[in-house]
Order: C-alpha cells, then structure tokens, then sequence
C-alpha cells in the first residue's frame, strides 16, 4: 500500500480528484487503523449475545413471520447503529472522497495522530479481481 502526505485540503482535492467514479473511499481518524469494522477495535470485544441484545434493542418493534423481511429489517438497524457511531460488524466505503476526509478528521479522540483516506480501487479490491 503505498502512503501519500497530503497537508492541505486544496491539495487533496487536487490528488484525489484522479480516483473518482473508478475508487471506492474509507476514512479513518487513526492512520494506524486496518480497514476493518470498528467493533474489531473495540476493547473489550463484544459478544455475539451483546451484539444482538444491542440488534434487539434497537430493532423495530414490528415483527414478520417472512425470513428475508426478518434479515432486511435487521440490516436496517445494523446501518442505523452505524450511522450513529455504535461500532458494528459493517466495513462502509463511499463514493464520496470529502466524506472520507471529514471521517478522518471528525474524530477528537484521535487528535495526536494523523488519519487517513484509504483509496480502494473497485474492480480489484472489492470485486476481488
């Protein structure tokens, strides 16, 4: 993986203007940081039963005798326990590169490290090509 320093945001909207419509972003406020899930960063990782009492609290109340009805609604509170900062199984990439930079920077618990924009190419990396 190669490493780019960008210092300004002129600048990286300069270099990333290259990536767009063929690359998949991910930012993240520690440059250390795999691109993995966050709950794989949680300390003490959660149980399969914390995840899902968590799932349930969160969960629609209305229940479907449908299976896949069932999985979607799941789904559904797994995205919004993400959008809201719970730390879930889910690995999100945007298309939006200023969305993964304000991901990499909105973080004030990470202020002495640097963040980062990962740059996932769409046909190889998560195609798996």
């Amino acid at each position: 993986m190669e490493t780019i320093i960008i210092s300004s945001f002129d600048e990286y909207v300069s270099y990333i203007e290259k990536y767009k419509r063929q690359y998949y972003f991910r930012g993240h406020a520690n440059s250390k940081w795999d691109i993995e899930p966050s709950i794989m960063r949680a300390n003490p990782f959660p149980t399969l039963s914390d995840e899902q009492k968590i799932i349930a609290e969160n969960a629609s109340e209305e229940s479907d005798s449908r299976s896949y009805l069932r999985i979607l609604k799941s789904l559904a509170t797994l995205f919004r326990l993400q959008h809201y900062g719970h730390k879930t199984r889910i690995c999100d990439l945007t298309t939006n590169s200023l969305a993964a930079l304000y991901f990499a920077t909105e973080d004030t618990t990470e202020e002495e490290v640097d963040g980062a924009v990962f740059v996932v190419s769409k046909k190889t990396e998560v195609a798996g090509k």
